[in-house]
């Protein structure tokens, strides 16, 4: 925002007195500024880096495949224990659900989970299918 502003010559973030159009101006772009960011790095981080070199945080705790680089970090790619897998992939194949990230999101989307009890005190828009309430 300095650099937009000293190239602009407007000198809005050094004056005594800034418009309030224009402070609601720069806020809003700092912001938006923010976000974009944020985005861009949490895919580059989250999905490209760690991804590839961890694999996906669900996929190890439902048993994946370990990648080479899990070595360095033992406990970040421990699967759930054996029993435990199990017992969540069967309920899985018996809702019709396949594959880790399926069991993921049903879990966090679908009211009649333990994830669903927990959005309570989560202030996330509940998502609920057709005929659910």
């Amino acid at each position: 925002m300095a650099a937009v502003d000293h190239g602009l010559r407007t000198e809005y973030l050094t004056a005594r007195d800034i418009p309030t159009g224009v402070a609601l101006l720069i806020v809003f772009s700092m912001y938006v500024t923010g976000q974009v960011v944020a985005n861009v790095s949490a895919f580059l981080l989250e999905r490209i880096i760690v991804g590839r070199a961890f694999g996906s945080a669900v996929v190890v705790l439902l048993g994946g495949s370990r990648r080479i680089a899990a070595g360095l970090f033992p406990g970040f790619t421990t699967p759930l224990p054996e029993s435990l897998r199990r017992r969540v992939m069967t309920r899985a194949t018996t809702a019709g659900l396949e594959g880790p990230e399926a069991v993921f999101l049903h879990a966090l989307w679908v009211p009649e989970t333990l994830a669903g009890d927990f959005r309570k005190f989560w202030p996330v828009p509940v998502m609920v299918a057709p005929g659910r309430g």
